[in-house]
């Protein structure tokens, strides 16, 4: 579900690079207990090359895939100084990079 605000505009951030600006509209999902908070750059605003930052995961294209590494450090930083921790996504990276020997994962 999108966020909105009051007056039922959604909630966008910009996120500002030293040769261009993204916006990005803000989602908010729960499953059960969890809580995922989303990135949508596919918004008004954005040039055609940034508006499929979101399109799809892992990139074949590095430019595109480096660009989704930084945009995704960024708003781990951002949320964890509002009080949001991204744990499961720390834990997620970390599978990744430091497989348990026991299982693979």
């Amino acid at each position: 579900m999108s966020l909105v605000t009051k007056n039922n505009k959604p909630v966008t951030i910009q996120i500002e690079f030293p040769d261009r600006n993204l916006i990005a509209q803000i989602w908010e999902v729960r499953v059960a207990a969890c809580l995922y908070i989303l990135l949508r750059f596919n918004v008004e605003g954005n040039d055609d090359y940034d508006r499929l930052l979101t399109a799809r995961l892992y990139w074949s294209d590095l430019d595109r895939r480096v660009m989704q590494e930084v945009l995704l450090r960024w708003a781990a930083c951002a949320l964890a100084c509002i009080g949001i921790f991204a744990g499961s996504l720390a834990h997620e990276r970390r599978s990744r990079i430091f497989p348990d020997p026991g299982t693979g994962a």
